[in-house]
């Protein structure tokens, strides 16, 4: 998923943050311009992310009763809101956490999920 969202996102937009800012933002104005820019970008990009959620829905990766153009919702918001909203890194790490907070949710991790750390002995304790 990570990888899908990386190729859809990170290498789709590359050094165009700005171009893309623009664009969004002109076609709340320009239904015509709306209409392009989702037959060129969106369409394309939500296609690849929808089959890589069906596939993971089938491998029982993603529940099979999940709408998979909700998690794309769930998942381009938080890109669009840093994009347009709270500027910060659209980097791989950014999207990789997205991804990663999308396919985790809100519940906390079990006890046996979370991952070891250090004592000040070297030791390792779980969190």
């Amino acid at each position: 998923m990570k990888l899908m969202l990386k190729d859809a996102w990170i290498d789709t937009i590359g050094d165009t943050r700005g171009v893309l800012a623009s664009i969004v933002a002109e076609s709340q104005h320009d239904p015509d311009l709306a209409a392009e820019f989702r037959k060129r970008l969106i369409s394309p990009a939500s296609a690849l992310v929808a089959e890589r959620i069906r596939r993971a829905q089938a491998d029982g990766q993603v529940a099979a009763d999940i709408d998979p153009h909700r998690v794309i919702e769930l998942i381009y918001a938080q890109l669009y809101y840093r994009l347009l909203i709270a500027p910060g890194p659209h980097d791989e790490a950014y999207v990789d956490d997205v991804a990663e907070l999308a396919m985790r949710g809100l519940r906390p991790a079990r006890q046996n999920d979370r991952p070891a750390t250090q004592d000040d002995t070297g030791t390792e304790t779980e969190r």
